[in-house]
């Protein structure tokens, strides 16, 4: 909001001569007040003391209404620089940020948008809170290594580390848990969920997500947890086992010691619906998913940064671990960011018994980062390759739908 002295030197620069006049008017009413006029001349005291007292008003009110007037208008200049900013609405017709989450990628912008429309700095109060509360999940200081495994028989598997710091607003009444997916690939292709790894790539809610792409090691999967019931015997630790599955937390996104989440604090659930045999034309179960979860322990919630904490923003820390087959001629891997993720750092290494493995990869990035943040380091947002391993390293962020595929060839090792 401009400041009385702008809106004087405003005024005193659009409405100069109605001013003149003014000041005219009032310096003859001084005057008279001044002058000792002699006996029948009280009207002219009357006179003057009113002029000068109707100006003064008038001078008055005009300043008040202009900020009033100043303040709406701001407002409704703010909300348009917002809409504008905005881009993106989700389902419920809300503005939804995928840029803009660090203060320091904030300011630049309110400050070239200030300058340009109303040059008030106290509107970056307002831009402030309103970018906070468009955001309700996004992560930082992440850590994501891949390794592509080829056994001597020809077996590949596909080993995941991924730490980060997960920052969230939680629900009121809820528990803020840990979550991870697992898609069937084949199998969900069937069911009338088609779209489920998008399903799951749009909820913000989990952790980790991942496509299982070979049939033979998902049936292993519903066999255990089949034989398992037939049986009336436990089948959550078997399943844990098989994905060489595993959560360690920390007490924050600086600590050394983790701690191992026990199998027994598991909820595994698989998701199916029921499809028609085209060869019997019988009903069958058809399982698509699999569902991972487990509660965080209130100690290992914290409060966010100072940027987010002020908006009930939570965080926690942990790392998840996992190991799963792949079809033998599956040559193909691809990392896609489903949140903001501020500092990311990512690597997937080759090791398929073979020295230089490296010239039989190729990759594509499809990236998004925030290019107002400062960086000194030439090599961020650069992917690099030593040995058989690629990196891609930023401490910008990274937003949505953002990510890198890798292309190899296998079948020639």
């Amino acid at each position: 909001m401009a400041s009385i002295k702008e809106i004087i030197r405003d005024r005193l620069r659009n409405y100069a001569f109605a001013i003149v006049v003014l000041v005219v008017v009032a310096s003859v009413s001084i005057i008279l007040l001044i002058l000792k006029l002699p006996e029948g001349w009280e009207w002219v005291d009357i006179l003057a003391n009113s002029t000068l007292g109707a100006v003064i008003g008038a001078a008055l009110v005009d300043v008040v209404c202009s900020i009033a007037d100043g303040k709406e208008a701001e407002e409704d200049m703010r909300k348009g620089i917002m809409e504008t900013l905005c881009s993106v609405p989700n389902n419920n017709e809300k503005p939804q940020l995928y840029t803009l989450y660090k203060k320091q990628a904030i300011e630049p912008i309110l400050q070239q948008c200030m300058t340009a429309y109303c040059a008030s700095p106290q509107l970056s109060l307002g831009y402030l809170s309103y970018i906070k509360n468009s955001c309700s999940n996004l992560k930082k200081k992440e850590t994501y290594r891949v390794t592509v495994e080829r056994l001597d028989c020809g077996t590949q598997y596909i080993r995941q580390s991924l730490k980060h710091t997960a920052i969230f607003r939680p629900n009121i009444g809820e528990r803020p848990c840990f979550q991870a997916y697992f898609i069937f690939k084949d199998r969900a292709s069937l069911s009338d969920h088609q779209g489920a790894l998008d399903k799951v790539m749009s909820d913000k809610s989990y952790f980790f997500r991942e496509d299982l792409t070979d049939d033979g090691f998902v049936q292993e999967l519903i066999d255990i947890k089949l034989n398992a019931e037939a049986s009336g015997e436990p089948w959550v630790e078997a399943i844990l086992s098989k994905l060489n599955f595993s959560v360690d937390l920390f007490k924050n996104e600086r600590a050394d010691q983790p701690v191992r989440i026990k199998n027994a604090e598991y909820e595994v659930n698989f998701d199916s619906d029921l499809i028609v045999n085209p060869e019997t034309g019988q009903k069958e179960v058809n399982y698509y998913g699999l569902k991972i979860k487990t509660f965080i322990p209130e100690e290992y919630i914290i409060a966010s940064d100072h940027f987010f904490d002020e908006e009930g923003f939570v965080q926690y820390t942990a790392c998840m671990n996992t190991r799963y087959r792949v079809p033998e001629s599956q040559n193909t891997f691809y990392v896609v960011y489903a949140l903001p993720t501020i500092n990311s750092h990512f690597s997937i290494t080759f090791d398929m018994g073979v020295r230089n493995f490296a010239g039989k990869v190729d990759y594509m990035t499809f990236m998004t980062i925030d290019q107002s943040a400062a960086h000194d380091d030439e090599h961020d947002g650069i992917m690099e390759n030593r040995g058989n391993t690629f990196t891609f390293n930023t401490s910008r962020t990274v937003f949505p739908r953002s990510g890198m595929s890798f292309t190899w060839d296998g079948m020639n090792v």
